[in-house]
């Protein structure tokens, strides 16, 4: 019951109605702010935003008015402006993880997204992963995980592998880990964070020097 009651407080975050700005603004080396050009496509909140390879941002699903959205947004940091939408993602989520690979793909990790259960919304843990290619425009669905969770934390480490650590599952916080291997499109079973401070760590590890 508490984990059902704990779902559905969840899927009505998904489904929220939530008032957002429809401006987007950049921040500067000299501590201001201005207006970036154009809009995102819809307005919504708690998408994961990545840097491609060439610069370009993704802002990626999150929770937009009523619904998890799919929507795949392209800042061009060139002309300081929204560019056309890129692909939608497979699947609406949010909570989740996105990570640039070496070859300049992006790995869509976990998270949750939204059914329906007995009349009522209720967030669904995913143990699902999508791959973006840029050259493109193209998601593809990936192996995946281990374990399912939500808002856990992934780095690209410098052998190409991506490493994903932590979140949350139905039964609170995990310390399970796994290591994405692009070369063979696969997950292997990474050792348990000591502790849950361990799992908190930055995107990318001081050493990595892999970009």
């Amino acid at each position: 019951m508490r984990l059902m009651l704990r779902l559905r407080a969840l899927g009505a975050l998904g489904v929220a109605v939530c008032v957002v700005a429809e401006y987007s603004l950049i921040g500067h080396a000299s501590s201001s702010w201005s207006l970036v050009g154009g809009h995102m496509s819809e307005a919504r909140k708690l998408p994961d935003a990545v840097v491609l390879n060439d610069g370009r941002v993704l802002a990626i699903g999150g929770v937009r008015l009523g619904a998890v959205s799919t929507a795949v947004d392209v800042y061009d940091p060139g002309r300081n402006s929204w560019a056309a939408p890129a692909a939608s993602l497979l699947t609406a989520r949010y909570f989740f993880t996105a990570t640039v690979l070496q070859d300049g793909r992006v790995l869509v990790t976990g998270g949750l997204t939204v059914v329906t259960v007995d009349d009522v919304p209720t967030a669904k843990l995913l143990a699902s992963t999508e791959i973006y290619d840029p050259t493109q425009d193209r998601w593809t669905a990936g192996p995946d995980l281990p374990f399912p969770t939500f808002a856990p934390r992934a780095v690209t480490l410098a052998d190409g592998r991506v490493f994903v650590v932590g979140g949350f599952t139905s039964d609170g916080y995990t310390s399970s880990t796994a290591f994405y291997d692009p070369a063979t499109a696969a997950w292997t079973a990474g050792p348990r964070c000591q502790s849950r401070a361990s799992c908190l760590m930055r995107r990318r590890l001081p050493t990595d020097e892999s970009s």
